[in-house]
């Protein structure tokens, strides 16, 4: 019992491309058919053997690497979708299946969001045309309505070229 509790809190050191990192034994564990996992179990029994100073060297990006433990210690992942582009690629290098899976999940999540996004946004530029459609119509209609009116003229409209005048409004002519 005291040697696994020992081993719970022991401490990896991994060195990233120059940077070196502390992580606990259990975190490593996380993913346990990981590169990161082969770090924490006894030498005799991994594929990874460490460097004379004990640390376990990948030539890999550090700056992505901080994100990497972010996600096995608290199953966060950044909101920036290149980022999480480049994580996707270095979880596969350290065969960190659980942390793919769920890159994968929140991209086809935003995926389906901006689709269903961009299909609403269809749907409403197609209605906005139609109803601009109908608009032009009924004042197409209307004007063609006004157009076929049968127009009436009054005598007091029409020129005089008798001199009679008249005050009331008499029809005199139908046209069409």
């Amino acid at each position: 019992e005291n040697e696994s509790e020992g081993d719970e809190s022991r401490v990896i050191k991994l060195n990233i491309g120059g940077q070196m990192f502390e992580v606990s034994h259990k975190l490593l564990l996380k993913d346990r058919f990981s590169l990161l996992a082969a770090t924490a179990v006894p030498e005799e029994d991994s594929i990874l053997k460490p460097e004379e100073n004990g640390s376990f060297y990948f030539d890999r990006d550090w700056w992505l690497f901080r994100h990497i433990l972010g996600f096995l210690r608290d199953s966060i992942l950044p909101e920036k979708e290149s980022l999480l582009r480049d994580l996707f690629h270095e979880a596969a290098f350290y065969c960190l299946s659980s942390m793919q899976r769920e890159i994968l999940l929140v991209l086809t999540e935003r995926r389906n969001k901006k689709k269903a996004f961009s299909q609403l946004q269809a749907q409403r530029d197609t209605y906005d045309i139609e109803l601009e459609s109908n608009r032009k119509q009924r004042k197409v209609k209307r004007k063609n309505k006004n157009k076929h009116k049968k127009k009436q003229y009054y005598a007091d409209e029409l020129p005089d070229p008798f001199g009679f005048t008249s005050r009331t409004k008499t029809r005199v002519a139908t046209v069409l």
